[in-house]
């Protein structure tokens, strides 16, 4: 691979790490604050899949064997709900998870949230582990979530933690 492609992708991957939708935190008071999204009757009767797609440098390659756990609650209080590994092509086999019944999105005038949120903790040797905080699973469909992992060499070998908030509005 010709190094002048890998080196725009790194100042690439330094340029993100600075945007604000993505945080790198070092200690629990500078982690921002989570809105985790439940429906407001708590029916989880419901059942859907979450599919982890876990890649490196903007989607350059597949990051084999990155340990995928996914967890309610916050990063020192988590309740762990299903943790798997990620195949030769960076995927996750699906995670079950419980959710809102899907006659709730059929209803118009309904306000109640057809759907839950859940985090994960994407970790892989040799990159900055990332949190995806409230990623959304809606009843009898697979979600597919995106982790793009940056390599610790990007970082300097810095082993913060990198934080992404899937509801917070981002503009266009």
């Amino acid at each position: 691979m010709d190094k002048s492609i890998f080196d725009k992708y790194i100042n690439e991957m330094k340029q993100m790490s600075q945007n604000a939708a993505i945080k790198t935190v070092t200690t629990p008071e500078m982690r921002p604050e989570q809105t985790e999204v439940t429906p407001p009757n708590n029916d989880m009767s419901g059942e859907g899949y979450l599919l982890v797609n876990v890649t490196s440098i903007r989607s350059l390659y597949p990051v084999k064997n990155a340990k995928v756990t996914i967890f309610k609650g916050n990063i020192e209080n988590m309740q762990k709900l299903a943790e798997g590994y990620t195949d030769e092509s960076g995927k996750t086999e699906l995670f079950p998870l419980p959710a809102p019944p899907a006659s709730l999105a059929q209803e118009p005038s309904s306000t109640t949230i057809p759907f839950v949120t859940y985090n994960m903790l994407t970790e892989a040797d040799g990159f900055v582990p990332t949190i995806n905080y409230n990623a959304p699973v809606f009843d009898k469909i697979t979600s597919l979530q995106n982790v793009n992992l940056l390599p610790k060499t990007v970082m300097n070998g810095d082993d913060d933690v990198i934080i992404i908030d899937e509801y917070e509005n981002y503009p266009l």
